[in-house]
């Protein structure tokens, strides 16, 4: 368990024990009811990318002065203990983006999350890759390893680390030499051998600053001072000063991903300079000739690699060298429900859990054969609670891919403007846990699912953890900007042959679908709309015929009805994002061509697959060319014969399949209109008798 810091008004930092945490023998703690909760800041964004003519990387790099460095003394030995009163709760003060673990104990009243358990449950050796979206926590939780790990922090272990009950035997704590890489400014360069000098100028800056730390460990008489020669600061030669000293690394490598993703987003932001832009594959090579290779052959002094980033952009080399972090490091980034609660109580919020998930979502990182943690995105729940947004926004890195995203691809499980409409319509994608794990998100040309899961825009979907959903309203929104256009061009009513009288004789009216939807609304008719909604269904079922999901109407109404380009801004702003409502949710509000116009709409999908199953039972899979053929038969039936066809469904009453008629879905009592999907080719409507605005042109069912 975590345990519940503060820093007191005086520097004191205050520490509390877990709820069920035993006293430590280290120091006597007084029992207290506070409950524990974490909280950390979140990592940077990647860096943007430069032009290329600039030639150079960023200048701003981490320092010893901000967190890295463990030289620096504790203002106290020992933590004091005591009761948070209430006019000290009342100044305590949230995280900042950039904090580090020191950061977090020696800046006065910082309230903070202690991960230090997950420093205890490492193997002495490991080389892992820890993936999450941007803005998650990464930089910050490798402040708290080299502090857990740096021989310089023996002394001072206690102060920093002394809440955590239990210490494994085999944790090796203050035993290592902590070498700190991060390759987050490293930009665009107009050629390979500018980007070979932007990765070894990195390199060497993290070099330099590791060489001026342990300059007693390493046998130099005083700190060095600049080195003139590249060479000498190489990680080779490093690495080969280190086992000659009989001393270990941790090292920590963070953003590892920025140099290969900006190589590969730089051609959609400069395409002018193609043909001198360092390419995504001369990066990967680089890459692993002055990082990855070294670190590889110097497993005997690496006793421990922790590789952090957002995207899998594996080279060669780095494929072999690490695995993916564990599961039980699922929760080392990110604020489980209970820790949420927490952290909200102890500045007297009050969190709505619902509201929450609502507008930030929830996120699952566990793999195939665990079940999953679900944890909130840190940055977006301080900015919560701090009624706030943060200065970069978490889905810059979603943006720029989706930039990269075409309308179509010979690419096995790579992402198109078909893949996003049709992830939008039903309302999940399929993709293997391997396919997120371990492949590339980029391949130089495309962009994969994977990439979309670990940018923060998918997370697991409940029902299956090879199956992913949108996680919340911002990555929605971006998806939307994407293919909105695409879906407003292919589904208009006069391309799907609605009738001309049902339209003016302007011929920009007719195509556009916010004509429909103002008859809708003004004069009660109803009939373009359905055949517009049902003509969307027909188009995306025959689409999906042989995969694993059909589209459902909450999927249609999603694509069309909060449509930038067919909706008003402010009825789009007040439509509850559909495919993000809970399953069990069957009764949604949606907003019409003005925000006065409110329907509550009870929404029934009959998937083209029941009604084959209630005419083959005993058969396992349809092929293709059968459901085919009976979806073209449902599309030729009149409204009498769809009421009577059979359907094959899950009766809750009876805890069992059971076949009943399309019509039994429309005789249950009914608080609202209600829409029913049938099998993929037609939207058939039952009003609640009595309407007001159903009276008079309602001429569907």
């Amino acid at each position: 368990m975590s345990t519940l810091v503060f820093s007191s008004i005086d520097d004191e930092p205050f520490v509390f024990p877990p709820e069920d945490a035993k006293p430590s023998t280290r120091s006597k703690l007084p029992p207290l009811e506070i409950p524990d909760y974490e909280i950390w800041p979140s990592d940077d964004e990647l860096s943007p990318i430069s032009s290329p003519s600039t030639g150079s990387s960023g200048s701003k790099r981490r320092s010893e002065d901000d967190g890295f460095s463990s030289d620096s003394e504790p203002r106290h030995k020992r933590a004091k203990t005591g009761s948070l009163s209430p006019s000290s709760r009342d100044h305590l003060r949230l995280p900042r983006a950039d904090d580090t673990y020191l950061d977090f104990r020696l800046r006065a009243r910082t309230a903070f999350v202690d991960k230090t358990r997950f420093a205890f449950q490492l193997p002495n050796q490991y080389r892992y890759l820890l993936l999450r979206p941007p803005k998650f926590g990464k930089t910050a939780f490798l402040s708290m390893l080299c502090q857990f790990y740096d021989v310089h922090g023996a002394e001072t272990f206690s102060s920093y680390f002394d809440t955590a009950d239990n210490i494994p035997t085999n944790s090796e704590h203050s035993q290592h030499l902590c070498l700190p890489i991060t390759l987050s400014d490293i930009s665009v360069f107009s050629n390979s051998d500018e980007f070979a000098s932007a990765l070894r100028s990195a390199l060497f800056n993290d070099v330099h600053s590791f060489l001026g730390k342990y300059a007693k460990e390493l046998g130099f008489s005083e700190p060095p001072g600049y080195l003139e020669d590249w060479r000498d600061a190489s990680l080779q030669n490093v690495l080969k000063l280190v086992k000659a000293q009989g001393k270990t690394l941790f090292v920590s490598v963070d953003s590892y991903d920025v140099p290969l993703s900006n190589s590969m987003l730089s051609q959609i932001i400069y395409p002018g300079w193609l043909h001198v832009l360092v390419t995504h594959q001369e990066a990967a090579q680089l890459m692993d000739e002055y990082l990855w290779s070294p670190l590889q052959a110097g497993g005997d002094v690496v006793a421990k690699l922790l590789v952090t980033g957002t995207l899998s952009v594996q080279t060669p080399v780095l494929r072999d060298l690490v695995t993916p972090a564990p599961d039980h490091l699922q929760s080392c980034c990110g604020f489980t429900e209970s820790e949420a609660t927490r952290l909200a109580q102890s500045f007297d919020h009050t969190l709505d859990f619902a509201e929450l998930r609502r507008r930030h979502g929830v996120y699952s990182f566990a793999s195939c054969e665990t079940v999953a943690d679900i944890v909130f995105s840190p940055q977006a729940l301080i900015d919560h609670i701090s009624g706030s947004s943060s200065r970069k926004p978490p889905f810059a890195l979603l943006g720029s891919l989706l930039k990269l995203v075409p309308m179509e691809s010979d690419v096995p499980k790579t992402v198109t403007q078909e893949g996003l409409i049709e992830l939008l319509t039903a309302g999940v994608v399929e993709m293997k846990c391997v396919e997120a794990d371990n492949l590339n998100d980029l391949d130089g040309t495309s962009v994969f699912w994977g990439a979309l899961y670990h940018a923060g825009a998918l997370t697991h979907s409940g029902g299956s953890n090879s199956t992913f959903r949108i996680a919340n309203r911002d990555a929605l929104s971006m998806i939307h900007d994407h293919i909105d256009r695409l879906a407003h061009d292919r589904y208009d009513p006069h391309d799907l042959g609605c009738h001309s009288d049902e339209f003016d004789d302007d011929p920009e009216e007719r195509l556009n679908f916010l004509t429909a939807l103002r008859r809708y609304d003004f004069e009660h008719n109803h009939r373009p709309l359905l055949n517009l909604l049902s003509q969307a269904l027909r188009d995306q079922t025959m689409r999906s015929l042989g995969k694993k999901r059909e589209p459902t109407l909450r999927g249609i109404l999603e694509l069309m009805m909060r449509n930038s380009l067919c909706v008003m801004p402010a009825s789009r702003k007040l439509t509850e994002p559909l495919v993000l409502l809970p399953a069990d949710v069957t009764c949604v509000r949606v907003i019409g061509y003005l925000p006065e116009h409110v329907h509550d709409w009870e929404l029934t999908t009959l998937t083209l697959l029941g009604f084959w199953q209630a005419v083959n039972p005993n058969d396992s899979e349809p092929s293709v060319d059968a459901l085919r053929e009976l979806h073209q038969s449902l599309c030729e039936d009149d409204e009498e014969g769809l009421l009577e066809r059979r359907y094959r469904t899950w009766s809750e009453n009876l805890q069992a399949v059971e076949t009943v008629t399309v019509r039994s879905f429309f005789e249950a009592e009914a608080k609202h209109t209600r829409l029913v999907a049938v099998g993929g080719a037609h939207i058939l409507r039952w009003a609640v008798p009595l309407e007001k605005d159903e009276e008079v042109h309602d001429e569907s069912t």
